[in-house]
């Protein structure tokens, strides 16, 4: 079954259909959903319920994922609550 085969088997994303910015990437699903006037990709990436695919880099809406995405990892939210920042190896030197 390709993308689009996949796509119209969803009964519930026809309605949406209209209301949505999406794309297929590897046969998986990425899109943007507005709904009133909200983008829910932001909205759940904002609340730690999603992470920001690589692709967005290329999108129109990447400003708005990675600082929604900082803000969940910051707030420690949802996905983000056991999230721990990799640091580059602090150098010591001796002084002397």
């Amino acid at each position: 079954m390709n993308s689009k085969q996949n796509i119209n088997a969803w009964p519930f994303i026809n309605p949406l259909l209209k209301s949505m910015d999406f794309f297929f990437s590897g046969g998986n699903f990425i899109g943007y959903l507005h709904m009133d006037g909200t983008n829910l990709s932001v909205a759940l990436v904002q609340e730690g319920l999603a992470k920001m695919h690589f692709t967005a880099e290329r999108g129109n809406y990447y400003k708005q994922l990675s600082a929604a995405e900082e803000m969940a990892k910051n707030a420690k939210r949802n996905i983000w609550k056991n999230f721990v920042e990799k640091k580059e190896a602090e150098e010591v030197g001796n002084t002397g």
